[in-house]
């Protein structure tokens, strides 16, 4: 089905009650008659755990830019097999969508929340005490 017929047909699936093929996705194949996406690296779990009463008792002194930081490295630990984080300013960085100069300034606030561990890298606490982890 063409992009065109199926906008069309969703506009007007949504005014009446007949149903309409469903339109496939790009990342998305035929398979036996079927439709199956493709696999793609997707965490233990789909959902992070967040405690939002936890959080802002916990992170009410932080700044916007820093709030953003800190949640961007927690769903990028959540994501790897081992919920830590590389001990790498680049990275790191990069993970918490801020220019290598501003992390370095923000580092210490938005790291506190992590330990070091053994291996070299970074690993916070609540996180790795969920099963998922």
């Amino acid at each position: 089905m063409t992009a065109r017929a199926c906008e069309r047909n969703s506009l007007k699936a949504s005014f009446t009650s007949r149903s309409f093929p469903r339109c496939r996705r790009p990342f998305e194949k035929p398979v036996g008659g079927q439709t199956r996406r493709k696999a793609r690296h997707v965490a233990k779990s789909p959902a992070i755990p967040l405690y939002t009463d936890a959080y802002l008792a916990d992170t009410r002194h932080l700044t916007s830019a820093q709030h953003g930081a800190y949640l961007h490295l927690l769903m990028m630990a959540w994501r790897q097999p081992d919920c830590a984080l590389p001990n790498n300013d680049e990275t790191l960085s990069r993970w918490a969508s801020m220019d290598l100069r501003t992390w370095l300034r923000n580092r210490d606030v938005v790291m506190a929340f992590w330990k070091v561990m053994p291996d070299g890298k970074w690993q916070q606490p609540t996180l790795r005490r969920t099963p998922s982890c």
